[in-house]
């Protein structure tokens, strides 16, 4: 438990988890709109040609859930293979057990079930309600009302399946350390 406790002081600050969390909404966003406008063109037209139907298309709801399908099984892939989301691997950082090794199938899949469900918040609909209660929902895990503090950077998910998101330095010189010893 000691490198436990070693890594979670090592843990992102909330700084870096809003910025993974921005790269990872943006690329969710960009995916949506963009399946959004092939399946049902019209949504997003405020002065509507005839041609183009008022009402939402069955082929949106379908395409927003089977967007949210994939990005759930690409956030357990990428949280179980290479440690984490397309964010956090561009930022760096890692996802890791308290042990220092990769996430299982089941840390990876509990983990990203409960931000992907948040997230559905904010696409299911399509309204601007939604898209405000969702990017709320976001905020206020980032921010810290259920995720982590400066004091302790551990989220409480995190605290749950006994993980940890730290830079990737940080963790290699953990397994040097570890080695060393």
């Amino acid at each position: 438990m000691r490198e436990g406790a070693w890594l979670i002081q090592q843990s992102v600050s909330l700084g870096g988890r809003l910025v993974y969390g921005a790269i990872d909404a943006a690329l969710a966003l960009a995916l949506w709109f963009g399946v959004s406008l092939v399946t049902c063109p019209g949504i997003y037209v405020i002065v509507r040609p005839r041609h183009i139907p008022v009402a939402p298309c069955d082929w949106y709801v379908m395409s927003v859930l089977l967007i949210w399908v994939g990005l759930f099984a690409m956030s357990v892939v990428l949280h179980h293979k290479f440690g984490g989301s397309v964010g956090k691997l561009v930022l760096g950082y890692r996802t890791v057990s308290l042990a220092g090794e990769r996430l299982t199938w089941r840390q990876a899949a509990i983990r990203s079930c409960a931000l992907i469900a948040m997230g559905l918040l904010i696409f299911l609909g399509g309204s601007l309600i939604a898209v405000a209660i969702g990017l709320c929902a976001w905020a206020s895990l980032a921010l810290g009302l259920i995720s982590a503090t400066e004091e302790n950077r551990q989220s409480e998910l995190e605290r749950l399946l006994g993980i940890v998101t730290l830079r990737k330095q940080d963790l290699d010189a953990f397994w040097a350390q570890s080695q060393a010893e």
